[in-house]
């Protein structure tokens, strides 16, 4: 359980517990990379960093919907509409990586059940 104290933030981290967790990762992007809106199918998972900054904040895209574990709603420029406003996480929370992921956990989940019907 050792691994599990410190958090998981670097992109290298998000890619290697999705695939553990065998969750369907498109594209990571930087939020200042991402110039029109964004394809409506597909798994993302972005991070929101301001210019000049070494820190950011974690968000993921499923299939059109957007999420933040601080319950914000996404730039305009994504070209989304849908988004959670729930806050998961306080301010100062190390964890919005590992909340994206189990995000998309859920959303590849749940796409999967409603395909198969």
């Amino acid at each position: 359980m050792s691994h599990l104290i410190k958090p998981i933030t670097s992109d290298h981290d998000l890619i290697e517990l999705a695939e553990k967790m065998n969750v369907q990762l498109d594209n990571i992007f930087e939020s200042n990379e991402i110039k029109s809106h964004l394809p409506k199918k597909g798994s993302f998972l972005i991070l929101l960093r301001p210019p000049n900054l070494e820190v950011g904040h974690w968000t993921a895209v499923h299939n059109g919907e957007f999420f933040d574990s601080m319950g914000e709603g996404p730039p305009k420029k994504y070209g989304i509409d849908r988004y959670n406003t729930k806050q998961y996480q306080g301010t100062y929370g190390d964890y919005c990586g590992p909340f994206c992921v189990l995000w998309l956990i859920r959303s590849n989940t749940v796409s999967q059940m409603y395909s198969k019907q």
